[in-house]
């Protein structure tokens, strides 16, 4: 069987480290900070609403809260769901 490569980002982590790593990246903590709001109320909003499609790029994103060794297996959840739904089954 193949497998596919897949890319997860740990977004906030990724921002966090731009800003500590950079020291005239001080005038972006503020920005950084709102926008890092935004994306967890995304994330929320997307728990909520439970969209497979939704879920698979909150979780490349990083935007979940999934165990680093546990993304394949919540991504293949998903593109199952998706199967599922495209095949019309519940």
């Amino acid at each position: 069987m193949e497998k596919e490569l897949y890319f997860h980002v740990d977004t906030v982590a990724l921002l966090n480290e731009m800003l500590r790593c950079n020291n005239s990246a001080s005038i972006l903590w503020a920005p950084v900070n709102v926008l890092i709001g935004h994306l967890r109320a995304a994330a929320e909003r997307a728990t909520e609403l439970d969209d497979p499609e939704l879920n698979i790029a909150m979780i490349n994103l990083g935007l979940y809260d999934i165990a680093p060794n546990d993304v394949v297996r919540q991504r293949e959840a998903q593109e199952a769901r998706i199967k599922q739904n495209e095949n019309g089954e519940k």
